[in-house]
């Protein structure tokens, strides 16, 4: 009923090769500093209904919602992709310490309190988010892929996360049977 811009067909790029790029990455995160304002409003400008919801009845309201709900879980996927990269590529320019151990608990604290003030949340959510983040996209490529096409949300991705946070599960097969259930 909706022609909803289909967040799924977005390009993804092999991160790695921008890192490895010099100043093409700095070209590129001037490109989404500035895109990603004009994404999201591109986005809403999509959904006029919203500012009337007079206008739809109770199935284009299911719909709509449902849409939204979609694109929001597909957008959480970007999320976790970004800070699990993030996490893998820790920026240790201009962090200095007496070691390299020590330099990438400083460089990691620096990413935690920028997220913190950027997304105005606090350090330890943040930082339960990374992480959490990480391991989804590392160990649970079934749930990311769900995730990421939008079947479901973040909230249900964390709790499979946490569920197996804690197992001893060197081979990976305690995980890949829960997966598989999900």
């Amino acid at each position: 009923m909706f022609d909803l811009l289909d967040l799924t067909d977005c390009v993804d790029l092999d991160l790695a090769e921008l890192d490895d790029a010099g100043g093409e990455s700095d070209w590129f995160t001037s490109q989404v500093r500035g895109g990603a304002e004009s994404y999201a409003a591109g986005l809403m400008a999509q959904l006029p209904w919203l500012d009337h919801p007079e206008l739809l009845d109770q199935d284009a309201t299911v719909e709509m919602a449902t849409a939204i709900r979609r694109a929001q879980n597909v957008g959480e996927a970007k999320l976790v992709r970004l800070f699990a990269h993030r996490l893998s590529h820790l920026d240790l320019d201009g962090v200095y310490a007496d070691n390299d151990q020590d330099r990438a608990k400083y460089a990691l604290m620096s990413l935690e309190d920028e997220l913190a003030c950027a997304l105005r949340m606090s350090v330890s959510t943040v930082r339960s988010r990374l992480h959490t983040d990480e391991l989804i996209y590392t160990r649970l490529p079934g749930t990311f892929a769900l995730l990421e096409r939008g079947d479901i949300s973040y909230l249900h991705a964390r709790n499979i996360a946490e569920a197996v946070m804690g197992l001893p599960d060197p081979g990976g097969t305690l995980t890949a049977a829960i997966e598989a259930r999900v």
